[in-house]
C-alpha cells in the first residue's frame, strides 16, 4: 500500500469530532499533500543543477526566470504549510507523519528563491520538535 511510504507503524483514524473524516478522504489527502512536497523536491533539484552549471553557461537569466515564477507559489505554500501539517497530525489522523525529509527541502526550495523568513524558521522547529519527539519515545 502507497501510505507505506509516508508513515509506518498507525493505521489512519477518522478525526476525532462530532463529523469525523472518512480513512479514504485522509488517504487523498495525504497522497496530495506528499504529491505536492516531491514536486517542489524535483524543481529544487532542477534549480540546483542549474546553478552549479553558471561556472560553465550563462544560465543566470533561465534560474531567475524560474526564481521569478516560482517565487510568489512559495510564499504562498511557506505561510499556510504549518497549518495543513496541524491538521494532519491532529488526533487519530496522522500522528506519525514522516515528512522531514521532502518539508526540509521545501524549506530549502523556499530560502533559496525567497530568501529566509520566519515560515521556514517554524517548519524547521516543527521538524526538529517532530525529531525529538521521536527520538525520545
Amino acid at each position: 500500500m502507497i501510505t507505506e511510504h509516508f508513515r509506518n507503524g498507525t493505521r489512519y483514524r477518522a478525526a476525532e469530532s462530532s463529523n469525523p473524516a472518512p480513512v479514504a478522504e485522509t488517504h487523498e489527502i495525504l497522497q496530495a499533500y506528499f504529491a505536492l512536497l516531491w514536486c517542489f523536491e524535483r524543481i529544487l533539484i532542477g534549480r540546483r543543477s542549474l546553478t552549479k552549471q553558471q561556472n560553465w553557461n550563462d544560465i543566470a537569466s533561465a534560474v531567475a526566470f524560474l526564481d521569478d515564477l516560482l517565487a510568489w507559489h512559495l510564499k504562498c505554500w511557506i505561510e499556510r504549510w504549518p497549518t495543513i501539517r496541524a491538521a494532519l497530525k491532529a488526533p487519530g489522523r496522522v500522528p506519525d507523519l514522516r515528512d522531514h525529509d521532502s518539508l526540509s527541502s521545501f524549506c530549502a526550495l523556499a530560502d533559496e528563491v525567497t530568501g529566509p523568513n520566519e515560515h521556514t524558521a517554524l517548519l524547521r522547529t516543527l521538524i526538529r520538535q517532530d525529531s525529538g519527539a521521536r527520538v525520545s519515545t
